[in-house]
């Protein structure tokens, strides 16, 4: 298992190329990691450090790469405790929903465990 899984969502390739970036210097740094672009929940590991790297889309939307990702955790509500994980948002500061996607995603990384409780 690797010591960071990056993670991106990104509509024109920006976030990409940003994680794929980062994951070189971390390894320079001595870290493992492995890079996802647009993973499904099922793809990531249960523990250890996610680095979350995303892009907006449209108006304050989650590109469409990385929705499958948002909705999963949305309705499973899975049990995140043994995971750690930041959160990088891409765009321009001129747009009022400037980083929109990357508060969401990390809105719903930040869940307590004691309030994920799945859809049923």
């Amino acid at each position: 298992m690797a010591d960071i899984t990056l993670i991106s969502g990104s509509t024109l390739g920006g976030a990409e190329y940003v994680a794929e970036h980062l994951a070189e210097k971390l390894e320079e740094a001595g870290f493992t990691t492995e890079t996802l672009h647009g993973p499904l929940l099922e793809d990531l590991p249960a523990s250890g450090i996610w680095l979350v790297i995303s892009s907006t889309h449209g108006a304050g939307d989650i590109p469409d790469n990385l929705s499958p990702f948002y909705e999963a955790l949305q309705e499973q509500k899975p049990d995140l405790s043994a995971v750690r994980f930041g959160a990088i948002g891409i765009g321009s500061r001129e747009y009022d929903t400037f980083c929109g996607a990357i508060d969401k995603l990390e809105a719903e990384l930040k869940i307590p465990v004691q309030n994920r409780q799945a859809k049923h």
